[in-house]
């Protein structure tokens, strides 16, 4: 896995893409447009390797249904203790509708 990019160098390109003109661009470009030209060949490679990285740092964590699933044994026992039950059941029923994608 590639590292997270700097905030400082994601900064420096958003101020470039700031910084640009609108196109269509014409053959006298400005000096802010010729400096987000000459920076895009590896701009755009590493914001892509960004969003990469970022999708799957994502993919690797537990879906709102795991994690529902696996806390409802010991959320059932807590609650058990104060009297409360169906907790565990409940929480089964929020896994299944989270993975139907339902939001409630």
């Amino acid at each position: 896995m590639s590292k997270p990019m700097s905030p400082d160098y994601l900064a420096e390109i958003a101020a470039r893409a700031e910084a640009v003109t609108d196109g269509p661009w014409g053959p006298h470009l400005g000096v802010t447009t010729n400096v987000f030209i000459a920076h895009a060949r590896a701009d755009v490679p590493a914001l892509l390797a960004e969003v990469e990285r970022l999708r799957a740092e994502l993919a690797a964590r537990p879906t709102r249904a795991e994690v529902l699933r696996e806390t409802a044994p010991e959320m059932d026992a807590i609650a058990h203790e104060y009297g409360v039950f169906g907790v565990g059941g409940r929480l089964r029923q929020l896994a299944d509708a989270a993975e139907a994608g339902e939001s409630k």
